[in-house]
């Protein structure tokens, strides 16, 4: 929340970031959001991650410091990865 909230937090964050077009939407966005708006996109954000905090599952997968593979590595090397998609799993 911090992040939609405190304009120096947000600019210092943005300044860490390397992909440009994430550093840039960040910037052109908030620039252009009146505070009203501001305020208003933070419920509908956080309802956005609900399941990520909800689900043990996807809360596993996505808050691991370090990632098992990548998907540059599976497709550089030929690699074959095999994921269960099936909707009860996930």
């Amino acid at each position: 929340v911090r992040l939609f909230t405190d304009e120096s937090y947000r600019e210092y964050k943005c300044k860490k970031v390397t992909n440009a077009v994430v550093r840039n939407r960040w910037e052109k966005t908030f620039a252009s959001m009146g505070d009203r708006e501001k305020q208003e996109i933070i419920p509908y954000l956080s309802a956005k991650f609900v399941s990520f905090n909800t689900n043990r599952l996807i809360r596993n997968i996505i808050g691991q410091t370090k990632s098992a593979f990548t998907f540059e590595d599976v497709m550089n090397n030929q690699k074959i990865l095999i994921i269960n998609l099936s909707k009860g799993k996930i």
